[in-house]
């Protein structure tokens, strides 16, 4: 909360390249990103949904990795 997405975004890979280094045997995740903001004025429902949206993206681009919603680029 009270973030960029900038600053999303590079929690969020320290989070995918933390996971994937530090565990045994080796696990990945994948992470979706959406974003709230006064102008933007998303309900929590769409907010998770666009979240959710962006989270399958990265699995299908092939895993271990973070999308941000298509809204916010």
């Amino acid at each position: 909360p009270n973030v960029t997405v900038a600053v999303g975004k590079r929690i969020t890979e320290r989070l995918v390249y933390a996971v994937r280094k530090n565990t045994k045997p080796e696990v990945t995740i994948s992470c979706g990103i959406s974003c709230w903001t006064a102008e933007t004025r998303k309900s929590l429902k769409e907010l998770v949904h666009e979240a959710d949206e962006a989270l399958y993206s990265a699995k299908r681009s092939g895993k271990n990795r973070m999308m941000i919603h298509e809204s916010i680029k």
